[in-house]
């Protein structure tokens, strides 16, 4: 499979991105906020249960594409992942853990995903949660996939206004960028020192709505032509 193809998921992803939305409410002002992603495939989308030690089995049966919200008090957690049991939850073989921390009220994903070696690996990243400009939009890049560096190009034509990430690797998030509402074409290319993106590899258009923070995972492998992403948007306008 040819590498623009493996892109191609990224326009439609964040095209039907408005079906992952969720409304940013939390339970307790102090309390974390996290997305927990599944972002590894299998078969019958390597159903997993998540534990949290110390507080018992929170997550069963998280399938691939999976994005659950949970609060939990701010501190330091034990993650351990298993797949999943025929007979009772957090029995199954262990998958892979994570120590993570969480500070007061900070907003964050979590994902199971593969490292650059194709290993399971647990990541968190930081999700930027305050206010926008009621006309604007903000959005950031995770690289979670077993794939080589990539630059990424965002580019409206009225008002004309152009965003890049460049060389985005393994285990890394892109800033998250605030600009206007609007109808962007997006071009990404593998790494190659060609700054402009004049050749990309992959290009569309796609429609980033105000007041939401998107945040794109890529996911999967290169390698065994699995490549594709999975897409979080935080509506905030109702903060």
């Amino acid at each position: 499979m040819k590498l623009g193809s493996l892109f191609a998921a990224l326009g439609l992803a964040l095209v039907m991105v408005q079906q992952l939305i969720v409304s940013e409410v939390s339970a307790n002002d102090n309390d974390a906020t996290v997305y927990v992603v599944h972002g590894i495939q299998g078969d019958n989308g390597f159903p997993v249960d998540i534990e949290v030690v110390g507080l018992g089995c929170a997550l069963t049966g998280v399938t691939f594409g999976d994005i659950a919200r949970q609060n939990l008090p701010a501190g330091t957690y034990e993650l351990k992942i298993y797949v999943a049991g025929e007979s009772s939850s957090c029995d199954g073989t262990f998958a892979v853990g994570a120590t993570v921390n969480l500070a007061i009220s900070e907003n964050a994903s979590i994902i199971a995903h593969l490292d650059q070696n194709s290993a399971a690996t647990v990541s968190k990243f930081s999700n930027n949660v305050s206010t926008l400009d009621e006309e604007n939009t903000r959005v950031a890049v995770v690289h979670a996939a077993a794939a080589p560096k990539v630059d990424v190009r965002l580019k409206s034509r009225n008002p004309n206004r152009e965003l890049f990430v460049y060389d985005l690797a393994n285990g890394e998030q892109s800033s998250a960028t605030d600009t206007p509402a609007n109808t962007y074409e997006v071009r990404i290319s593998p790494t190659s020192g060609d700054t402009t993106l004049e050749h990309p590899v992959f290009r569309s258009e796609v429609e980033l709505e105000a007041g939401t923070a998107y945040t794109a995972f890529a996911v999967g492998s290169l390698t065994n032509e699995t490549f594709e992403i999975l897409p979080l948007a935080i509506k905030l306008d109702g903060e």
